[in-house]
């Protein structure tokens, strides 16, 4: 076999593996089966944050699944079988426009508030009454944009978010109820 070929092969088949590997260990967490383990250091460091009074030292904790062999995996999915990821298809629903357009409302409210805070900086800081009127002019025509946009993205991501939370719902029932 070809040497390029052969490496291809193995490559992929490691990239199966290490996918089937991190599903097992996300299937014993979720059912939990961890331990926990800890890292000493002498110094405080922001990672190393909890300090353990019997070893004067500081540690952190990290919770992984527990090792277990091919044979005690198969008995555990006899009673505890893996989950299965259910893919929820977004396409054509509009969830991510309503995302975008909250997204551009924000962004929208934000510069419209600067320009309300820079009319009352205006309206306080200015030595002519000609200027004042102008600061107060621009904070009280900006500051109802900046109030509705900032309403208008909260709806829009509040949408998306319902949108996203019905189709996943609605796949759930497309599995457990045949709609044909």
């Amino acid at each position: 076999m070809n040497e390029q070929v052969e490496k291809f092969i193995k490559e992929k088949k490691e990239a199966i593996e290490n996918v089937e590997l991190e599903k097992r260990k996300k299937h014993l967490r979720i059912i939990g089966l961890i331990e926990k383990k800890r890292t000493y250091q002498k110094q405080y460091d922001f990672k190393y944050n909890i300090y353990d009074e019997e070893r004067k030292e500081y540690y952190y904790e990290t919770k992984g699944a527990i090792e277990v062999t091919d044979a005690e995996y198969a008995e555990i999915c006899k009673y505890y079988p893996p989950f299965k990821e259910k893919e929820v298809k977004y396409a054509g629903s509009g969830v991510k426009t309503l995302y975008g357009f909250g997204i551009a409302f924000y962004i929208i409210a934000s510069i419209a508030i600067l320009i309300t805070i820079i009319g009352i900086f205006t309206y306080f800081l200015a030595d002519y009454s000609k200027e004042q009127i102008n600061g107060l002019s621009l904070a009280s025509s900006f500051f109802p944009i900046a109030i509705s946009s900032f309403a208008g993205g909260a709806i829009c991501q509040g949408l998306s978010t319902i949108a996203k939370t019905a189709l996943f719902k609605k796949t759930l029932l497309e599995e457990q109820y045949n709609f044909e």
